[in-house]
């Protein structure tokens, strides 16, 4: 009798630590499900908070200045092709050459807060918009 005692206490431990076991893998379950359920909601909103500050970070300004710095630097090298051109061809080119620049100032910088440039640069900006 003592020995069927025994192995029903030992079966009783062992359905009791599956039995924990089993419930602690359902709540890790349910709390990552909670966790999805709320990175569904707020994580759109700390995303945008995030782009918003790197927008007004002194990086993203730096780099958007000297990427138009460099796209200036290109369309008055192309402006002086232009002037220097002996042949309509040349002409052509480096006319052609000024307005995929400014398609790409006008696609690149559409929707930069422009007044964050130093002077020169919202001066060529807006010369090549209007």
């Amino acid at each position: 009798m003592s020995n069927n005692s025994n192995s029903r206490a030992t079966f009783s431990v062992i359905g009791s630590v599956i039995l924990v076991l089993a419930a602690i893998m359902a709540l890790t379950f349910f709390v990552n499900g909670l966790d999805l359920a709320n990175y569904k909601f707020f994580g759109p909103k700390v995303e945008q908070t995030r782009r918003d500050i790197f927008k007004q970070s002194q990086s993203y300004n730096d780099g958007m200045a000297n990427t138009l710095q460099g796209l200036r630097h290109d369309y008055m090298q192309a402006q002086a092709d232009e002037a220097k051109a002996t042949t309509d061809a040349q002409r052509q080119i480096a006319h052609a050459q000024q307005q995929t620049i400014r398609a790409t100032v006008e696609q690149q910088f559409g929707a930069y807060d422009t007044s964050n440039l130093p002077p020169d640069l919202q001066s060529f900006y807006h010369q090549l918009v209007n």
